[in-house]
């Protein structure tokens, strides 16, 4: 078996925003234990025919070798995939151009202003990640019905 080493785990302290007083949760597990714990899931999954792809993800090979993968994320890996994305740190990927939300919160909300501000009252006018052209300087087809079908 495996010896216990609590001097490689630190406690996690938490403070209380009641009363101010820290309150200790148990030991987290040490990076080697972590590493070892990483290295045993993937080697039983393994041997139970999952496949490992992405980054933690593991998928049921079936009989013909077939792996059954999550198709939600399958868009993002797909050479010339387009999607859009909403909200905060998010990014989306039209016509091969990349446009990226801001990640901290106030930034978020100045952005959202600046965008209320610039298209607030003009129905007819598309935010930059919005804008695409068929490369000929015509605009896309579709439009709304085209991105609720991407967003849904």
């Amino acid at each position: 078996g495996r010896k216990e080493d609590s001097s490689t785990a630190a406690p996690v302290v938490v403070a209380s925003s009641k009363s101010g007083n820290a309150t200790t949760h148990p030991f987290l597990p040490s990076s080697e234990d972590c590493a070892f714990m990483y290295r045993y899931a993937s080697g039983y999954l393994r041997s139970k025919r999952y496949q490992h792809y992405e980054i933690s993800s593991y998928a049921y090979a079936d009989d013909d070798g077939l792996a059954h993968r999550s198709k939600h994320n399958q868009i993002y890996w797909e050479v010339g995939g387009q999607w859009y994305a909403i909200g905060l740190g998010s990014t989306s990927n039209v016509d091969g151009v990349r446009f990226a939300r801001p990640r901290a919160l106030s930034d978020y909300i100045s952005w959202t202003r600046e965008l209320k501000e610039a298209y607030g009252k003009d129905v007819n006018a598309e935010p930059p990640w919005l804008q695409s052209s068929n490369g000929n300087g015509e605009e896309n087809v579709g439009g709304e019905d085209d991105i609720s079908d991407i967003i849904m």
